[in-house]
């Protein structure tokens, strides 16, 4: 019986944070100075994508997310 009321009580719970505005997630990564200047030159393929995201000092696949955004 308890295992069939945990997941609307965990339900409620979850819509009663997000009424009061709880974020959930892991938040977002602003893009460093100088990214501007960096995906012109990977764009312009003077750059690869790790390079890129060498410059900047993050993950090549954060970079590659920026770059689809």
């Amino acid at each position: 019986m308890e295992r069939n009321m945990n997941h609307p009580r965990t339900m409620e719970g979850l819509a009663a944070a997000r009424a009061r505005g709880v974020q959930f997630g892991r938040t977002l990564l602003e893009k460093p100075d100088g990214y501007e200047e960096v995906r012109r030159r990977w764009e312009a393929g003077e750059l690869s994508e790790r390079e890129a995201a060498r410059l900047l000092k993050v993950s090549r696949p954060t970079f590659h997310k920026w770059t689809h955004e």
